[in-house]
């Protein structure tokens, strides 16, 4: 959903910002820049199983229509 894009942006912000505020260490930029990244993706990929889902779901109501008007 919608949702879980915007919370995995927020996430990775507030990683990012973690990361700078405890002395800029490279192993804390390199785990929140991971870990934001993977979050995005995670909500990416659910965007788009979504979106198939949708698509799968308007197909199969399309074609109970056509078979009415068979029918």
């Amino acid at each position: 959903s919608n949702a879980a894009y915007i919370f995995a942006i927020i996430a990775f912000i507030i990683s990012m910002v973690m990361a700078g505020s405890s002395e800029l260490s490279t192993h804390a930029i390199i785990v929140a820049i991971i870990g934001g990244s993977l979050l995005v993706t995670g909500a990416v990929i659910g965007l788009q199983k979504e979106e198939i889902e949708f698509e799968r779901q308007s197909l199969k109501s399309e074609e109970k229509e056509t078979e009415i008007e068979k029918s």
